[in-house]
């Protein structure tokens, strides 16, 4: 391929690309050249853009700053410097301004290309595509699928929704809960309905569908009876629904019936439920709880980043400048060692005729900071003065009463890229690599027969031909396109010299044999002499077939997704934007509004529907367009237009945020319901759960003073019995040892007499003490389980010693309690082991101690899942029990063994039981016949009520 008659660096600065060369060696990427289309997007002039790093022209959007891709573009340089290849980054957001400083949405595409000198990067071809029209396209794809998402409102709706198609009734579409209603799956779609269900054919709704399709008129019907076979058995449920006539787009003969049913059986039968599920009640009280993250930063951490830092930085101290601190780096570029605590002026005097002393005097004087951009700088380095160029910034440093007590020094080496700029600007090869590496399609044609110079390998894949048209006439290496215009546009440019630039136009072209439909985007722009005439045209293209096609599809979806919208069965809108506009409208929101859609079309929601301006709505639509979430609302009331007056409704609706590309809510759609025939027989119900709690809250009271006063009864009672059981027992043993020569027989009967007494004396005891535990004027305290268990190990030392038994528990923490009630339950369980012991075996009792799971809160059914639960686990290696018996032993008076088998009153698990409950806590049991008893006490660290 040829050159030499062709001046490239024209040829670049003419080109439709959007490339800048960037300097590799320059922290800011400093602009070395660009294209006459890389001057437009920039909105200022060439003169601006060389020698101005590439930021400084593209500040962010301050309406929008996260469209700025500086943190993006400055990586993929790095990347670019560190791999020394190529980095291309996907389309992003990077917005720019026009003439009148007012930023435009833009999308870009970037290719940053490394060119290489001696293994090292010294500039970055830097290529940008505007792609705006692509990633609108594809948001507008990314709208129909929100659209779609929209659609699955339908599909997750908890109202059974089905569409029925043609004469058969085939079953379109069924949504999950229209398949719960039937008590199928999902392989009924495309079936007939009556093939699905024959049993509604004879309850008329088989005629109504035919009806409604034929006649295109909706059929409502409200709290209708319905009979559908389930798992074998007749099952009966009762529906609002609404069947209306289904259009196809551009059809107007219904095809179908779309239907939507309420299934409201649960409201008529609500009544019921309600007053059953009046007898549960529970309290819950949220604690909360406070953490505190302490974050550590040092010093020294921050003193050696800046001793690493692979830049020249020094600190200089008072206004003789006396040097405070300098890293490597500096000492580096100075050639000096040894310098701290040294002046400037001292270390460095070959810089006082250089400008360098009054820049720092002025910074420190001033207060305000200076920077030089290629400066150049002499210095003595091994006795001999030498040249460098630097970028460098003097800083100034402030005290807490706002002086300047010193200045920070930092700096960039750019010598090497000074001295390689010199070299750089003496050839054009980088022009020549630009252009051969264009990432869009290139060709040039010099001449009045537009014969074809060369053209890149893009632009000869999108012609469908090789190198060899190269030295052809356009229309000799095209001949399909001899009869489309783009023959004539080339000449006009040449004869003109006015530039045309093309937008999706479409090319039939020859690829593979066959002629095809292509849409381009392309720029035909004449290249100029010296003396300003015409001498070729440089040809720039962009084949965007695939949005051109994307977006015939788009509006295809847009027709189908709006006809769906419009005949649907329930109110349905969008919004579109902040001023939140009516873009669609069906009937069924015609009418729930009581305007027209004709009236409220185009109109802002608030202007269109000045009545519910103070129902609350705009900050919700505010805080979705903002956040993009979801919302949801039940029942609401609305008070809407009715002709002449205004109506009260209630109206369930979702409000869902309809999202571009990059997450930006763009419109949102809403989905409404009128339930206000379910609202007022709600508000019936209501009234009569009223009256009955109130009916319950009185027995309730009743019931708390029956309680009373059996307590009163128990204590009172026992306390009257002891005195009988013990003048018993006292004139038994008189009698028995006023009587000689007793026998046998009398003796026995004595000792059973005895006995008995003794049992019901234990007895009298034991109720007495279940019946004080239900008192709630006792006061928690912070109690040691450790020492309140030595205590009763303490109490029961003869039997344990007796019996040979041994106990072993581990550390156990303190908890709030009642101290006499923490002593009881430990009792009651180490003599319920005791007493339940195997013959013959030595009894093993084992205390053990965890943290509650927030798995076993929920499982106990613990009464405030906030606070922080022990668990106990109490084991004997006794006689066990059966599984089945685990509740029933805490159980009063119940016994799982015979009164003579083994001792005791049948109370003491129960007061376990009542303990546990009187700490808001759980109890439980496990029984096994081979291996003991597992006792499970669970109780909080603290009361949520405890008093000091």
């Amino acid at each position: 391929m040829q050159y030499n008659l062709i001046d490239f660096k024209t040829i670049f600065e003419a080109m439709h690309e959007k490339s800048a060369l960037i300097n590799a060696l320059t922290n800011n990427f400093e602009i070395i050249s660009v294209t006459d289309e890389y001057v437009q997007i920039a909105g200022v002039s060439r003169e601006e853009l060389i020698g101005a790093g590439i930021f400084k022209n593209f500040p962010p959007n301050p309406k929008f700053p996260e469209s700025s891709g500086e943190s993006i573009l400055r990586e993929s340089f790095e990347t670019c410097i560190l791999e020394k290849k190529t980095s291309r980054l996907a389309a992003h957001r990077y917005d720019v301004s026009d003439e009148s400083g007012v930023f435009i949405e833009k999308y870009w595409s970037v290719k940053n290309k490394p060119l290489l000198k001696n293994d090292q990067v010294l500039y970055i071809i830097h290529t940008v595509e505007d792609v705006t029209e692509l990633i609108q396209s594809q948001q507008k794809n990314q709208e129909i699928k929100h659209h779609e998402q929209a659609h699955n409102l339908f599909m997750q709706s908890s109202a059974g929704i089905h569409i029925f198609r043609g004469p058969d009734m085939i079953v379109d579409l069924a949504n999950q809960p229209t398949l719960e209603m039937w008590g199928k799956d999902s392989s009924v779609i495309g079936k007939p309905l009556l093939e699905i269900l024959p049993e509604i054919e004879a309850q008329g709704f088989a005629e109504i569908i035919h009806d409604v399709r034929l006649s295109g008129i909706p059929y409502t019907a409200y709290e209708t009876p319905v009979m559908i076979f389930k798992n074998g058995r007749e099952e009966f449920a009762y529906y609002n629904f609404v069947m209306q006539p289904y259009y196809e787009e551009d059809k107007k003969i219904p095809i179908g019936v779309m239907t939507i049913a309420n299934d409201v059986t649960e409201q008529i039968l609500g009544k019921k439920e309600l007053l059953e599920k009046e007898k549960n009640l529970e309290i819950a009280i949220n604690a909360k709880i406070e953490t505190q993250n302490e974050l550590e930063k040092t010093a020294q951490q921050l003193r050696s980043f800046i001793e690493s830092a692979p830049f020249p930085i020094g600190v200089y101290i008072g206004k003789e400048m006396r040097i405070e601190f300098v890293n490597q780096s500096i000492l580096d570029v100075w050639g000096k060692k040894d310098v701290v605590g040294k002046l400037y002026s001292e270390v460095l005097p070959e810089l006082e005729t250089q400008e360098i002393y009054p820049q720092l005097e002025s910074v420190f004087t001033t207060g305000k900071a200076f920077h030089a951009k290629n400066q150049r700088i002499n210095l003595v380095h091994d006795g001999e003065l030498k040249t460098f160029y630097f970028n460098y910034s003097f800083t100034p440093l402030f005290d807490a009463f706002g002086e300047v007590y010193g200045v920070m020094n930092t700096a960039a080496d750019v010598t090497e890229l000074n001295v390689a700029l010199q070299k750089l600007e003496e050839s054009e090869y980088r022009y020549r690599t630009l252009i051969e590496n264009s990432s869009v399609a290139a060709a040039l044609y010099k001449g009045k027969d537009i014969k074809l110079q060369y053209a890149n390998d893009i632009m000869l894949k999108y012609w469908g031909r090789d190198s060899s048209v190269i030295g052809k006439t356009f229309t000799d290496a095209l001949p399909e396109l001899q009869d489309q215009d783009f023959p004539k546009l080339l000449k006009k440019v040449y004869e003109t010299g006015i530039e045309y630039k093309g937008t999706e136009e479409k090319a039939t072209i020859l690829v593979d044999g066959k002629l095809q439909d292509f849409y381009f985007n392309f720029t035909y722009k004449p290249l100029r002499n010296n003396l300003g005439k015409v001498y070729g045209i440089h040809h720039m293209a962009v084949d965007v077939t695939s949005e051109v096609l994307v977006k015939k599809e788009l509006e295809k979806s847009e027709n189908n997704f709006r006809s769906m919208i419009l005949q649907a069965p329930v109110a349905i809108c969008i919004f579109n934007g902040k001023d939140y506009i009516f873009e669609v409208v069906n009937s069924m929101m015609e009418e729930m509004l009581g305007r027209k859609a004709s009236f409220i079309l185009g109109k802002p929601f608030f202007e269109a529907m000045p009545e519910m301006r103070d129902d609350g709505l705009k900050p919700i639509l505010d805080n979705i367009m903002q956040h993009g979430n979801s919302y949801k609302s039940e029942d609401q009331e609305f008070h809407l237009p009715d002709g002449d007056g205004t109506k009260t409704i209630y109206a369930s609706y979702i409000y869902e945020p309809i999202k571009d590309a990059y997450g930006i809510v763009q419109s949102i759609i809403v989905v409404a319901s009128d339930v206000t025939q379910q609202v007022y027989a709600r508000k019936k119900i209501e009234e009569i759960v009223a009256e009955r709690t109130k009916a319950l809250a009185e027995a309730n009271n009743n019931l708390k003073e029956s309680n009373a006063e059996l307590e009163q009864f128990a204590y009172i009672a026992s306390h009257d019995l002891q005195e009988p059981l013990r003048k018993i027992s006292i004139f038994g043993k008189m009698l028995e040892e006023s009587l000689e020569n007793i026998s046998d027989r009398s003796l026995n009967y004595m000792n059973k007499i005895n006995h008995s007494t003794q049992r019901m004396s234990n007895l009298i005891k034991d109720i007495l003490g279940y019946s004080q535990l239900s008192k709630d004027n006792e006061v928690f305290r912070k109690v040691d389980l450790n020492k309140s268990l030595k205590g009763i190990i303490s109490d029961f030392e003869l039997i344990i010693e007796q019996k040979e038994a041994s106990l072993h528990w581990s550390e156990l923490p303190a908890i709030e309690a009642i101290p006499l009630q923490i002593s009881q339950l430990f009792g009651n369980l180490i003599s319920n082991s005791l007493k339940y012991s195997r013959a013959g075996i030595p009894p093993e009792i084992t205390i053990t101690s965890e943290d509650v799971t927030p798995e076993e809160i929920e499982k106990y059914k613990l009464s405030n899942p906030k606070l922080k639960y022990l668990k106990i686990i109490y084991l004997d290696n006794g006689i066990g029990f059966k599984e089945e018996y685990a509740e029933r032993i805490f159980h009063i008076f119940q016994r799982l063994h015979g009164k003579t088998d083994y001792e005791g009153t049948g109370i003491g698990l129960a007061m376990c039981k009542k303990i546990v409950q009187n700490h808001h806590g759980a109890i439980s049991a496990e029984g096994n016949d081979d291996f003991g008893a597992k006792f499970i006490v669970i109780l909080p660290l603290k009361q949520l009520k405890a008093k000091p």
